[in-house]
């Protein structure tokens, strides 16, 4: 007689049972990160990633122009697409790190992304401070850097339209002084200047940026410092008052302003370390309970 078999009816589980396997005794949304949070973070990062990326896209289209990408590496300390594209990818970077690490929600991004804002806060401040503690010697660092942009202003098309730039808003010319283009290859008073004699071509000349008046004629600064510009009276032609003195007097008049910006600017790096922070403590909770 085959033997029989026997079913066995496992019985259902009480309902305080039931309930326990299937709703966990700690708060539901105490299990997760505020969404708030994270999402505000991750967006607010991906707008800064897009500037980052546009901002390093001008200064690789410009190095490429200007042929810089292909091992020429000159001056590019002074190259304003350089210096974009340094930007950009620090922006990058650290917007990257910050969207990718509240979107996976992962502690080591998040580290990173706060650690860099930290420190770029770290240098602002430094900047800041060192602007009203050493004013002369930053003064003194601005005017060697623009001596040597005057020196090198024929070779640099970007060089060339950032210094016009600062000539024509700021109505300025040279460095300290007018006669500081003396010390550009093409435009000194001497017969080694690259146009030839100092009575022809742009020698004893400065840009058109340097004119006060009659702006549209790009050759209205040239021969200036001859002694026909000076019978003709260059101080009517050209600014007389140097960049730097310039600079410093926008400076003084922008105050305000700028300090706004940066305070501006300073609050939401600030907010952004706060929601890194907070959002690496949920994780920790998250992780912590489920040890539990």
């Amino acid at each position: 007689m085959p033997a029989s078999t026997r079913r066995v009816q496992v019985a259902p589980a009480q309902n305080g049972a039931e309930r326990s396997h299937k709703e966990p005794s700690h708060p539901r949304h105490e299990l997760r990160t505020s969404r708030c949070v994270k999402y505000t973070m991750f967006f607010k990062n991906m707008f800064f990633l897009l500037c980052g990326v546009f901002v390093g896209a001008i200064g690789i289209i410009a190095l490429q122009e200007k042929g810089k990408l292909h091992g020429q590496f000159d001056g590019l300390f002074l190259d304003p697409a350089a210096i974009m594209l340094s930007v950009g990818i620090v922006i990058f970077v650290v917007s990257f790190c910050g969207a990718l690490g509240a979107l996976r929600e992962n502690k080591c991004l998040l580290r990173f992304f706060y650690a860099c804002l930290i420190l770029i806060i770290l240098l602002q401040l430094s900047i800041g401070l060192a602007a009203y503690f050493a004013k002369n010697t930053i003064k003194g660092k601005i005017d060697n850097v623009f001596q040597k942009a005057i020196v090198e202003y024929q070779d640099d098309p970007d060089l060339q339209s950032l210094i016009d730039y600062i000539q024509f808003e700021l109505k300025c010319c040279g460095s300290t002084e007018p006669k500081d283009w003396n010390s550009n290859p093409y435009f000194k008073c001497n017969n080694e200047s690259i146009s030839g004699t100092s009575d022809i071509g742009s020698a004893c000349s400065v840009p058109h940026s340097c004119c006060s008046t009659d702006k549209l004629n790009r050759m209205c600064g040239f021969g200036v410092f001859t002694k026909k510009g000076e019978i003709e009276g260059r101080e009517k032609k050209i600014y007389t008052t140097g960049c730097l003195e310039a600079l410093e007097t926008w400076f003084k008049d922008h105050v305000m302003y700028a300090g706004i910006v940066c305070g501006v600017l300073l609050v939401l790096q600030a907010i952004s370390v706060k929601l890194a922070f907070r959002m690496i403590s949920d994780i920790d909770e998250i992780i912590k309970y489920r040890d539990r």
